[in-house]
This record gives C-alpha cells, structure tokens and sequence, in this order.
C-alpha cells in the first residue's frame, strides 16, 4: 500500500520475485522501496518488439532504453534486436541487480529467426 498519492519512494513494500501474486512463500517475497518495484514489472501489453526497453524506431533500428529512478537512459541503437535485448539485459543487471526482469534471449532468436 501507498501513501501520500504514491510519492513516498521510501516506504517499504513486499515484492514477488516471480511475479505470482499468489505465491506467498518466504522464498518468494523480499522487502524493496518503490523503485525497486517498478523494476521488476512484466513487459507491457503494448509493447511490440517482444524485448523488454526495446523498440523499433523510424529508421527501422532497433533503440534501447532503460529507466533508472524515474531517469531514462539511451543505451543505443542495433541493426539486431537480438543484440539490443542483450544490451537491455546486461544494463538491467547493472542498475537493477536482483530486481532485474530480462529478456529472454532463445524466444526472440525464436520469434525473428536469428
């Protein structure tokens, strides 16, 4: 639960490691701030690409993005989204750490045949 409208980042809140809300065992549950949080969410329903902080901009590249504390950081522009997901992954690793939710490599080579 939030107070204050959501803004108070420094409140402590139970996050699921797995996602699954209905897992409630003690391996499955660690303590984390709001940023913390919001690392760990699930691609979004409108994403196309498949790769988590990866789109295709108008020039038919693949852009990376990730955000960091309300920042976002420009990671860079690939020809392979294979090889954007990957930078996505190692960056989220960087400044996430344990809160990092990656791209799965194999179904993207899957999906684009790479």
């Amino acid at each position: 639960m939030y107070s204050n409208y959501g803004r108070d980042t420094h409140k402590i809140l139970i996050d699921h490691k797995n996602m699954n809300t209905f897992d409630n065992t003690e391996k499955n549950l660690r303590f984390c701030d709001k940023h913390h949080n919001q690392q760990n969410i699930k691609i979004s329903s409108r994403n196309t690409s498949g790769a988590k902080g990866v789109n295709k901009n108008r020039h038919g590249k693949w852009q990376v993005r990730i955000a960091v504390k309300g920042k976002r950081i420009n990671l860079g522009i690939y020809d392979c989204i294979v090889e954007a997901a990957e930078a996505y992954n190692e960056a989220a690793k960087k400044y996430h750490g344990e809160f990092a939710r990656l791209n799965s490599i194999y179904k993207l080579k899957k999906k684009y045949n790479k």
